[in-house]
C-alpha cells in the first residue's frame, strides 16, 4: 500500500509535454512529407531540441483525415475538397517545397538568389513584407494555396497545391491560406486568364468553369459574387461555349456537353463572342450571363467536380 501510495505521489510530480494540436487542410491529392524538429531522447521518453529535423512522414496522395505526433506537437491534417475557408493561421508552422528531384542547376540558382538577401545581410528594408502583405499576394495569384511568412527579416514564400509540400515545424513562422471568397466548392479566382487558360486551371485543380444549369448552383454563384463585384467590372468567365466556327443560331453548351437551356444572352448576334461569362447588371442590379471573346482575360469561376450538382 506505501508503494502504490509513493508510486502515485511519483507519477503526480512527472510533467508530461503539452501537446499543441496544428490544424492544416490541404487539398485532396497532395504530396507532403511531415518534419519534427525535436526527438525523444532516451528509454525516459523526455524532449530535447534538435537542430535536424526528423522525417514523421511521407504521404502520396493524401486522401483521409489523419493525426501525427512528434513530442508534444501533434499536427491533424485535413481532407480539404473544394475552396479552404476559415481556416486558422498556423504559428510555428513553415510551409516549404521539396527541391530533392531540382537538377543541380536549379538549385545553384535558388541558392544565388537567397544569397542576395539572406547571405549578404543586405536585404532592405522596403523589400520586407507583413503576414497580412504576404497573405495578400498569395491572394493575387490564382495558383497560390499557402503563405509562409518568416518575422525575422519579413520573408515572405508562396507556395502552389501542385507543389511537394514539406511542413515542419519552426517557431519564427506562421503560415496560412490566401483569403479567397468560396462557397460549397466554388472559388472565385482573381487572376485574369483567358476563357481556355482559366478552364484549364480549374482542371489542374481537380474543378472545371462553374456551370449553373439549376437553381442551387445559381443561388451559389450569387452569392458568391456578391462581394467580387468591384474586381469582375467585365464579368467573370463561367462554363459555357458555343462553335467558334458555326453559326450565331448554334445552341451554347456547358463544358461537360449540355446545352444551356436558359441563356438569356444580351448579344447572341455577336458571332464573334463564343466563350460565356456571369456579368452584373447595375441597372438591373443583378447577374446576367453574357457572350464575350474568348481571347479576353477575365476572372473566374472554379466549381470542385462532383459538388452542387
Amino acid at each position: 500500500m506505501i508503494q502504490f501510495i509513493h508510486l502515485t505521489l511519483l507519477l503526480a510530480t512527472i510533467q508530461l509535454p503539452s501537446v499543441s494540436v496544428k490544424q492544416i487542410w490541404l487539398p485532396e491529392g497532395s504530396n507532403v512529407q511531415l518534419k519534427c524538429n525535436k526527438h525523444k531522447a532516451g528509454s525516459s521518453g523526455s524532449c530535447e531540441s534538435s537542430e535536424s529535423h526528423e522525417q514523421m512522414a511521407n504521404i502520396s496522395n493524401f486522401s483521409q483525415d489523419k493525426t501525427y505526433d512528434c513530442c508534444g506537437w501533434s499536427v491533424e491534417l485535413k481532407v480539404a475538397r473544394g475552396c479552404i475557408k476559415d481556416a486558422s493561421d498556423l504559428d510555428g508552422v513553415d510551409f516549404s517545397t521539396d527541391k530533392s528531384s531540382e537538377s543541380s542547376e536549379e538549385k545553384d540558382k535558388t541558392s544565388k538568389e537567397e544569397c542576395k538577401t539572406s547571405c549578404t545581410g543586405k536585404s532592405k528594408e522596403k523589400d520586407k513584407k507583413s503576414k497580412e502583405e504576404c497573405r495578400t499576394s498569395c491572394t493575387g495569384k490564382s495558383n497560390c494555396q499557402y503563405f509562409t511568412f518568416k518575422a525575422k527579416g519579413g520573408k515572405c514564400r508562396l507556395l502552389s497545391s501542385g507543389e511537394n509540400l514539406v511542413i515542419k515545424e519552426d517557431g519564427d513562422t506562421v503560415s496560412g491560406y490566401p483569403n479567397r471568397t468560396c462557397t460549397d466548392g466554388l472559388t472565385f479566382e482573381t487572376e485574369a486568364k483567358s476563357w481556355i487558360d482559366a478552364l484549364e486551371h480549374c482542371e489542374k485543380n481537380n474543378a472545371s468553369l462553374v456551370e449553373i444549369s439549376n437553381e442551387t448552383m445559381t443561388e451559389a454563384v450569387n452569392e458568391l459574387l456578391k462581394a467580387e463585384t468591384d474586381n469582375m467590372p467585365n464579368g467573370s468567365w463561367i462554363g459555357l461555349e458555343r462553335s467558334i466556327i458555326g453559326r450565331t443560331s448554334d445552341p451554347w453548351m456547358w463544358v461537360s456537353g449540355s446545352v444551356a437551356v436558359d441563356a438569356g444572352f444580351m448579344n447572341e448576334s455577336c458571332s464573334n463572342k463564343n466563350c460565356g461569362k456571369i456579368i452584373w447588371v447595375t441597372k438591373e442590379t443583378k447577374f446576367k450571363w453574357q457572350g464575350d471573346r474568348c481571347h479576353r482575360k477575365l476572372p473566374f469561376i472554379c466549381s470542385k467536380v462532383g459538388d452542387l450538382l
